[in-house]
């Protein structure tokens, strides 16, 4: 796969006040590139992506070499079937049109990836939730129109994300929560397996999406396989062992693409940033 020279200039990162997306943000700023957060208090805090005008307006004032999509309307509680999945997925693909007339060089957009236990199978072919069944056909679309459209693009299928920023009522950091503060926690699947994935790790593979060494489509996956049980004995060896040093330094790489981070090291220091926070 030939890989794309892109300057680094600047970035649209759609969605960078959550969980990934202000990883992402941080990560990139690492790697001198100017990302433009849209609904935040420093750029344009009332901007649709639903809204033609509104995409083509910041398209036309900030001119990004690249457009990372980390946006989804997950903070609904019941967004797996709410009917804006599909509002999503029409306006994402909108994006990449109007990116691909204003000269973008490429266009990252994250995959399906689970919110909380009870939906960690989130995006696999089972899943017939209206959010899986949205991005499936988001992908299927921008496969074909890639075809028609100069504008490369790489669709990142994400494993369990874990790490700073995270959301507390996620699977994990629900579990750190109730061990740091002695609370009863019932696991509801034991015996289920994830590869957790940090997200400074998923964060790396956006910036080498952004400088064309991803493919179309790629899983970002953590090496190592746990059950949620197994996840959970770790937090509660680990709590008891604080984690002494700076958090993550996230790793820029030349590629290809890997996990950098093992999740006990991982985990660890999360557990260690989670106790600075709340105790």
């Amino acid at each position: 796969m030939a890989e794309v020279l892109v300057e680094k200039k600047r970035i649209l990162l759609v969605g960078g006040s959550g969980f990934i997306g202000r990883n992402i943000a941080d990560h990139l700023a690492m790697d001198s590139y100017e990302v433009i957060t849209p609904r935040t208090k420093e750029f344009w805090p009332a901007w649709d992506i639903h809204s033609q005008n509104d995409r083509m307006a910041i398209l036309t004032k900030f001119a990004p070499v690249a457009v990372v999509n980390a946006g989804w309307c997950t903070k609904n509680r019941n967004y797996r079937e709410s009917p804006d999945n599909h509002l999503w997925s029409a306006s994402t693909l909108e994006l990449y049109r109007e990116a691909a007339i204003s000269g973008v060089a490429q266009f990252i957009s994250l995959g399906t990836f689970s919110e909380t236990e009870g939906d960690i199978f989130s995006g696999d072919k089972s899943d017939i939730s209206k959010y899986a069944e949205a991005k499936r056909n988001t992908l299927e679309s921008l496969i074909k129109l890639s075809q028609h459209i100069n504008l490369n693009f790489s669709w990142l299928k994400i494993g369990y994300p874990y790490g700073l920023y995270d959301k507390s009522d996620r699977l994990i950091p629900s579990m750190v929560h109730a061990v740091l503060h002695d609370i009863s926690y019932e696991i509801k699947s034991p015996k289920t397996l994830l590869r957790p994935i940090n997200v400074i790790d998923i964060a790396e593979s956006v910036r080498q999406g952004i400088l064309g060494k991803m493919s179309k489509v790629s899983e970002i996956y953590g090496e190592s396989t746990y059950s949620i049980s197994e996840i959970y004995e770790m937090i509660v060896s680990f709590s008891s062992d604080p984690f002494k040093g700076d958090m993550l330094t996230p790793p820029l790489t030349d590629g290809p693409w890997r996990t950098q981070i093992p999740f006990e090291e991982g985990i660890r220091r999360y557990i260690s940033w989670r106790r600075a926070q709340e105790l």
